[in-house]
């Protein structure tokens, strides 16, 4: 049912099912009225052309994938493909693409990683001087 040992008691464990297949359910249609309006793949607006739209098209599938193998019990063990379900927390990053402030902010965020490779190299180095310098 969950992938999470510690959890014991049962009613939360059965709530968070519940809600993890309410919210599944909601994203399902939400997704199913999306490529109503756009189109599946044809048309210039057409709902796989976005990047985000292919992911939530990914995570659909993997939720009903998901659903439909534990509703029938097959005995196939998927939970490696719920963690694709911890893919939606990326849905906020849509606002950037309407936002000018975020997109900003993002886009200063991913210009500083090549220097903060570079800084991370450098640590290394030095800590393996002192590493083997301690030895």
């Amino acid at each position: 049912m969950l992938d999470e040992p510690i959890l014991t008691d049962e009613y939360t464990k059965e709530s968070i099912s519940v809600l993890s297949f309410v919210l599944s359910i909601v994203f399902i249609i939400e997704s199913m009225m999306k490529i109503f309006v756009m189109g599946l793949a044809c048309g210039p607006h057409a709902y796989l052309k976005e990047g985000f739209n292919q992911l939530d098209f990914l995570i659909v599938t993997v939720s009903i994938l998901d659903i439909i193998l534990e509703q029938f019990d097959t005995g196939i063990n998927i939970s490696y493909l719920r963690a694709f379900r911890a893919l939606r927390a990326l849905r906020p990053l849509k606002l950037v693409s309407k936002n000018q402030g975020m997109r900003l902010i993002v886009n200063s965020l991913l210009n500083s990683i090549s220097g903060i490779g570079n800084v991370m190299i450098i640590s290394i180095l030095v800590y393996t001087v002192y590493g083997i310098l301690g030895v």
